[in-house]
């Protein structure tokens, strides 16, 4: 959770003229230093943080945005093109661990490094991936809970869509939600 925080911290936003000043931003860049230090230590081999956390994808994604890991450690949990699981190891499900061997939330976060990577491929991976298995994206262990976090739902296939588009055209504006007017109805 701790690396998660900083993660989220190191991808955060604010303007150039901001100037965050004082004893809080002291304490806050020890945090940075301390989490930073943290994910190098959890780091195996091949660069992957975190090794054996189903989770893993998904921290792997912010990871990599945030600069941590490379992009090439972040595929290394593609089994097949556009069939990701949650760890390089893909065995969460089989081991009890999880539920599922992929979920949204870790999609997103493959979606979000792709982007900012500029990987077209592997966009057009899980979009097909995504087609060719009735957007079933991995296995479950049958409860609803399961089968619902593998399904790719109309919105997310539209982010997917529409990241496609961007990475194609350059075209900005991706929109996941829509006005709807029932007054004529």
């Amino acid at each position: 959770m701790k690396l998660l925080a900083l993660i989220i911290l190191l991808v955060s936003c604010r303007t150039p003229a901001q100037k965050a000043t004082g004893p809080r931003l002291d304490e806050l860049l020890e945090k940075v230093k301390l989490y930073i230090a943290l994910a190098e230590e959890t780091k195996d081999a091949d660069g992957w943080i975190l090794p054996g956390d189903c989770d893993g994808l998904l921290h792997n994604s912010l990871a990599y945005l945030g600069g941590l890991v490379t992009y090439e450690a972040l595929q290394q949990a593609e089994q097949a093109p556009g069939k990701w699981t949650r760890t390089p190891q893909a065995d969460c499900l089989s081991t009890g661990r999880s539920k599922s061997t992929i979920s949204r939330d870790m999609l997103l976060g493959v979606v979000a490094a792709a982007v900012n990577e500029g990987d077209l491929q592997t966009l057009k991976d899980l979009r097909q991936y995504a087609k060719d298995n009735n957007f079933i994206m991995g296995e479950h262990d049958g409860s609803i809970d399961g089968r619902w976090r593998v399904f790719m739902t109309p919105t997310f296939y539209k982010l997917l869509e529409q990241s496609i588009n961007f990475l194609e055209t350059g075209e900005q504006g991706l929109r996941l939600s829509y006005e709807v007017d029932f007054t004529d109805h």
